[in-house]
């Protein structure tokens, strides 16, 4: 992530990193909350609350007082995902298979050192998936996370270390010549499998999914109760996957 003295701006700066501390644990932030969080004074986080809320980038609750995102960032995500030639590609392959395979199906990007999740598809009997769309998660304990990083060379791997390997579940790699080794194995592969590494019960295999100049874009992933992703589904799985993905490599921008 950029430094404050990096930006040409730094009072916009400032202001847009307030809107970093909503997320899906904390979507409602007071005053006081954003001051501690980010070091400024009331009175300035005041005054920024006040102008993004002239525009509907946040809204005040008049319940508790505190404010939340507003419905302008949802006209932000429209105007990228129409943006984006090849999200209708994507989809149409990702709704393949999630039918195929009765499992959600989610499409991650990379984001500062982590994961964000982009997109999902969902099988017809699937009435209970929580939205994961534009939810972040570390790279090292997720399929997706783990397919991309496989590619994205050993100073990208270094950094992610340095940052430290949070243990999530019993599970989860620690250890940086652990993750070198399990890395090397997707490479050999073509793809990776997160064996509840981020949350216990849930077992991914996902494929990286590069563009027609050799680049990593995207991640791939079908997901699902760990009882139900066998040994077994997750040869089954990949072989969809890494087929889905060879496809999307001639059509990607």
């Amino acid at each position: 992530m950029s430094d404050i003295k990096d930006a040409k701006v730094k009072s916009l700066y400032k202001a847009i990193m307030l809107l970093n501390y909503f997320t899906p644990e904390h979507p409602l932030r007071s005053i006081n909350e954003l001051s501690e969080l980010s070091g400024l004074l009331k009175s300035t986080v005041h005054n920024i609350m006040s102008t993004f809320s002239l525009n509907g980038i946040v809204v005040k609750d008049t319940i508790s007082g505190k404010y939340c995102l507003g419905n302008k960032i949802f006209e932000y995500y429209n105007t990228l995902i129409s943006s984006d030639s090849n999200r209708p590609i994507v989809k149409s392959s990702m709704n393949k298979i999630s039918t195929i395979s009765g499992e959600n199906v989610y499409l991650a990007i990379p984001s500062q050192l982590q994961v964000m999740y982009i997109d999902a598809a969902y099988p017809y009997n699937n009435f209970f998936s929580r939205s994961i769309i534009g939810i972040k998660a570390d790279m090292y304990c997720t399929a997706v996370g783990k397919a991309m990083l496989a590619f994205l060379g050993d100073d990208y791997i270094d950094r992610i270390v340095e940052k430290g390997l949070y243990p999530y579940t019993t599970y989860t790699i620690t250890n940086k010549n652990d993750l070198i080794v399990e890395l090397e194995k997707i490479r050999q592969r073509g793809y990776a499998v997160d064996n509840m590494e981020h949350e216990d019960g849930i077992r991914c295999v996902a494929v990286p999914i590069f563009n027609r100049e050799d680049r990593i874009t995207a991640a791939i992933s079908i997901s699902g109760p760990s009882p139900r992703i066998t040994d077994e589904k997750v040869l089954h799985y990949s072989s969809i996957l890494l087929d889905a993905a060879k496809d999307l490599r001639t059509k990607y921008n």
